[in-house]
């Protein structure tokens, strides 16, 4: 069996990756899914990983938004909003800032 954690971390992930799109799903929307409060949310996420769950939101559309322009011919604005960005250009600060490198790059 998995610790407790593992359990919820994949959960978490899991929920995340089915709202990817949804520029909208962000903490209230996870907490509703996790039938959690915000404080437990908070609180079980920091002692877990010692981060936000904002940054951690943040995160996953990056990884998310990198492994689709290195593996699909999708333009940078089309991932922007697969991930669930309304602004290409605060995706694309989000992004180079996360990795070092400007999303238009990725691909080439």
């Amino acid at each position: 069996t998995m610790p407790l954690e593992d359990a919820f971390m994949k959960q978490l992930r899991g929920i995340m990756e089915d709202n990817l799109a949804n520029e909208d799903f962000g903490i209230l929307q996870l907490c509703r899914e996790l039938t959690m409060s915000r404080a437990q949310l908070y609180r079980k996420f920091k002692a877990l990983t010692n981060q936000t769950v904002s940054k951690y939101i943040r995160s996953v559309r990056l990884d998310k938004a990198k492994e689709l322009l290195s593996s699909t011919n999708l333009t940078v604005s089309e991932v922007a909003f697969e991930v669930g960005y309304k602004s290409v250009s605060h995706f694309s600060t989000h992004f180079t800032r996360e990795f070092g490198i400007n999303p238009s790059k990725v691909n080439i």
